[in-house]
């Protein structure tokens, strides 16, 4: 059972770490002069998912010889956890190491969200008496939610990291691995990343397992229905452990297949409880071990999805499995969210400003009712006269699924077009007119005639300018 090319490679010390130079550095030498007082008592790190934001806090305090206390933000949302959680850590001592202490608060921006019932005013007032250092990350650099964290911290942004940064990171793995793979093909899961160094490091695994000559997608798909029956039809926990010994090293893949499965293979609703119960167990076991990095804990992943399954099917129904996808329920729902949130961000770049608003608040409180609109009867005149482009009517269509919601707004932008341009030309055809005031006054004057034509007026206009000595004579 090897653990996941991600963990495996996962910096170790300062040098290994790639990219964010600056940033790693001015984290470095604040970790290294932290003393408790100081104006700002801990630093934000802000940057996109796989920037290497905790990776780089792991590797300096391993490099500065911190003891590393790590809670995520989102497992604790009101004031009670924050302070059980945070406040306790940043007050306790350890006698039995030598080490200093570093907290870490993983997702911060998962805190200050409208759940939250004064985890934010509490976290704060911990910024301010701890006595360790305190390092928190958040991934929107936009987010209105860590607007209050900002003014309290000092702010490092994490930038995506660079391709030629994660094409050497790439070879080198692949060389370490053995694995038979051109430099075009490293070349393309670096673009493909889009500066995530997470992402491309399980393409790069997931690359291996699919043209390995060893295994084939269809062959690796084709193992995992065989362990999922064995493990279905299994007579003991031994003959389990033996099939779960061969398992993939991608153990969420395992656990959501088993997962999606599993009520087949029970006779009724007690059976089903149990066995969920022990996968529920074994996903939080899990959860431990990528937090803590503590794989010592593995085994008792495997003793849920072994004793722990067979002991809770007392019944040993089995229903063989023909085929699974090759994606879990959990991924392809997630893919499906994830195009979804793409779309609405691609619709907000362009709708956002056209209704005054931000992105963010588009998004949040406006996307849902906007999509609404569009998908009525005067939808497609209203997204026209906002000058939407094609290309967000087709991001807006793959939402609403409006069968003629193309030809309707191709129909409505010539009708948009010809009321501008009759508009423009009535505007344009308009006489020039005196304002009724200035004509009253000029009816006063008996050295001016009255004119009606625009340019006489123009004329008068002058005239009036060179006669009075000021304003006063106007009233």
């Amino acid at each position: 059972m090897s653990l996941p090319w991600v963990e495996k490679y996962r910096p170790k010390i300062r040098s290994d770490l790639k990219g964010n130079d600056i940033e790693i550095n001015s984290l470095y030498a604040f970790l290294k002069r932290w003393k408790k007082g100081i104006s700002k008592p801990g630093i934000l790190l802000i940057g996109a998912p796989g920037t290497g934001k905790t990776s780089a806090v792991l590797a300096i305090a391993n490099d500065l010889n911190f003891e590393i206390v790590e809670v995520n933000a989102s497992d604790s949302r009101n004031k009670k956890s924050v302070k059980q959680m945070v406040g306790k850590s940043t007050k306790s001592v350890n006698y039995f190491t030598s080490k200093r202490r570093l907290i870490l608060v993983d997702e911060v921006d998962g805190l200050a969200g409208n759940s939250d019932r004064g985890g934010l005013n509490e976290l704060i007032k911990i910024f301010k008496t701890s006595n360790y250092p305190i390092i928190c990350t958040a991934n929107d650099p936009e987010s209105d939610k860590i607007k209050k964290i900002k003014k309290e911290l000092r702010v490092l942004e994490f930038n995506r990291l660079d391709e030629f940064d994660i094409f050497e990171l790439l070879e080198k793995i692949s060389i370490n691995e053995k694995i038979v793979i051109s430099e075009e093909e490293i070349e393309n899961i670096a673009k493909n990343s889009n500066g995530d160094l997470r992402a491309a490091i399980n393409d790069l695994e997931s690359f291996t397992l699919k043209h390995n000559d060893i295994v084939s997608n269809r062959d690796k798909m084709q193992s995992m229905t065989d362990m999922l029956n064995n493990i279905y039809m299994a007579k003991s926990v031994d003959e389990i452990s033996a099939t779960l010994s061969n398992s993939p090293s991608n153990y969420k893949f395992l656990l959501n297949h088993l997962f999606d499965e599993t009520d087949k293979q029970c006779s009724d609703p007690y059976e089903i409880n149990k066995a969920y119960e022990q996968i529920a167990l074994a996903d939080l076991t899990l959860s431990r071990i990528m937090k803590k990095q503590d794989w010592s804990l593995l085994k008792y992943f495997f003793l849920h999805l072994s004793t722990g399954l067979f002991i809770s099917r007392n019944s040993r129904k089995y229903n063989k499995i023909e085929f699974i996808p090759e994606y879990p329920k959990f991924a392809r729902l997630i893919g499906i969210r994830k195009r979804k949130e793409n779309s609405i961000t691609n619709i907000a770049i362009s709708i956002a400003p056209k209704l005054h608003l931000s992105r963010n608040r588009f998004i949040k409180d406006y996307s849902d009712y906007f999509l609404k609109i569009i998908n009525s009867d005067v939808g497609a005149e209203i997204a026209a006269s906002l000058d939407v482009d094609d290309e967000i009517i087709r991001y807006i269509n793959k939402l609403i699924f409006r069968k003629n919601l193309l030809k309707e707004f191709e129909l409505a932008k010539k009708k948009i077009q010809s009321v501008r341009i009759k508009s423009s030309f009535k505007i344009k055809s308009e006489p020039f007119k005196l304002d009724p005031y200035l004509t009253k006054t000029m009816d006063k004057n008996p050295t001016i005639e009255k004119v009606k034509s625009s340019e006489k007026n123009i004329h008068v206009l002058d005239k009036i300018e060179k006669s009075q000595s000021s304003l006063d004579d106007f009233f």
